[in-house]
């Protein structure tokens, strides 16, 4: 009870922060595949922090690289008891994600941090359950390279060729994860299946949706959001809808 009443809170308060926001003029999600006009969205700055790393080593190089891989690590390990898992992967590959992170780009980290969640589900695998992955790519229009698959080494090579271009859509990737997941969710009458949206980005949504829009598609088929942030101005939303669902940032 008292976890259903935290995720209604966080709910209303996505819709407060939504409502802050009446100067900009709210549009529909794009169609698959399609272009997305800019949508100057106002956001909150949040101070920097490196998750899951102590404040006194927050300094050291390498040190928020280290943090988020093993953020990484910990989403691929809370799998529940549930017999089959469908995890949609967003992977943001705007502009920004050419910016420096440590001794490597924003971009090769969560090429990385990618790899090793698939290398982790797949190491799961072997306790009988059913793991399934897709993936989805972003800037300012979102892209399916993988529908949900229990073949995790169609993976490999899929992100050799990934380039950051254009802005960030974070809400429209995570309706289209919604998406390819909606049929899973249809098909799966006794709702036995854990159904996961992640989200690996840089920064802040400025274009597309917002975020309402995105929360309503994921909880309405019961998918949680997770969040891994690289650098140090995280989606205040995104957040919020990661509270709303269960997921961890």
């Amino acid at each position: 009870a008292r976890a259903a009443a935290a995720a209604a809170a966080a709910k209303l308060e996505v819709a407060a922060s939504l409502a802050k926001q009446a100067a900009v003029q709210q549009q529909p999600c794009a169609a698959e595949g399609s272009s997305i006009a800019t949508v100057a969205t106002p956001v909150a700055v949040v101070t920097p922090v490196a998750y899951g790393v102590p404040e006194a080593e927050r300094k050291e190089d390498g040190a928020e690289a280290a943090a988020i891989e093993a953020v990484a690590v910990e989403v691929g390990e809370g799998k529940g008891s549930k017999t089959e898992e469908f995890i949609v992967c967003c992977i943001d590959r705007s502009g920004s994600m050419g910016a420096p992170l440590g001794d490597r780009s924003r971009m090769d980290a969560v090429k990385q941090m990618f790899m090793a969640f698939r290398d982790r589900t797949e190491s799961l695998g072997e306790d009988g359950e059913k793991h399934h992955l897709g993936l989805v790519q972003f800037d300012h229009q979102v892209e399916t390279l993988l529908s949900p698959t229990s073949t995790l080494s169609a993976f490999e090579g899929v992100l050799d060729h990934l380039k950051q271009r254009g802005t960030t859509a974070i809400y429209d990737s995570v309706v289209q994860a919604a998406r390819m997941l909606q049929p899973i969710f249809e098909q799966d009458e006794a709702h036995d299946a854990d159904l996961r949206i992640l989200v690996l980005s840089d920064g802040n949504n400025n274009n597309g949706c917002h975020a309402q829009v995105a929360l309503d598609a994921a909880t309405a088929i019961g998918a949680v959001v997770d969040c891994i942030i690289v650098g140090s101005s995280p989606d205040s939303n995104l957040r919020r809808i990661v509270s709303a669902t269960g997921g961890e940032c």
